[in-house]
This record gives C-alpha cells, sequence and structure tokens, in this order.
C-alpha cells in the first residue's frame, strides 16, 4: 500500500521540476558575429543541460529520501539511503554554484 503512494509522490514531484528550473533568456541571434553574441548562444545550450541536470538531482534526492524513510528498520538500508542523500545535495548545491557564477560572470562581463 505504501509502495503505490510513494511511486505516485515521486511522479508528481518530477512533473514539478521543470517549473522550479525555467529560467528566462533573451533571444540571441542566430548568426553569432561577436563575443557576446557567442556567448548567449552558448547560453541556450548550457541552460537546458543545467535544468535537466537539476531535475535529476531533484528526484535523486527525493528518491533517496523515501528510500531512508521506507528502510525504517534496515540499518545498511538507512545508511545507504543517508548517504545518497548526501551526495544528492552535494550535487545540487554544486549545480546551482556553477549557474551562480556563470550568470554572475555573464551579467558582469556583458551587463544584463
Amino acid at each position: 500500500m505504501k509502495k503505490p503512494f510513494f511511486a505516485s509522490l515521486a511522479v508528481a514531484s518530477l512533473s514539478l521540476v521543470p517549473l522550479m528550473t525555467r529560467a528566462e533568456t533573451a533571444a540571441c541571434p542566430t548568426n553569432p558575429d561577436n563575443l557576446k553574441d557567442l556567448i548567449c548562444s552558448a547560453m541556450e545550450l548550457v541552460n537546458p543541460v543545467i535544468a535537466l541536470l537539476t531535475g535529476l538531482a531533484v528526484v535523486f534526492f527525493v528518491w533517496n529520501v523515501l528510500r531512508f524513510i521506507m528502510s525504517a528498520g534496515d540499518a545498511k538500508g538507512r545508511e545507504t539511503a543517508k548517504n545518497g542523500i548526501i551526495y544528492g545535495v552535494v550535487g545540487l548545491f554544486v549545480l546551482f554554484s556553477f549557474w551562480g557564477l556563470v550568470e554572475l560572470l555573464r551579467k558582469s562581463v556583458f551587463g544584463s
């Protein structure tokens, strides 16, 4: 009875990930002729990748939290899930740090 609930919770969480990772970007020219346009075009490729990786990291984190809760009596299962939670938090921190640094450099060097 618990597994269908957790599976539907995981699917519902996964369906909300694109809303959390959506970022606004300005339209870039199709034929970049300077460095600013080239970086704008590169960011159009990088932003969806960062959004996808963030979504996967969130799903990984939520899945391990659910595994931690479901393995209440199993010490080895709890330890494995706890390590997965830590890896998920570290992964999210690295992704958000990378995204923040890229945005900081983009805005400070090329303006808004």
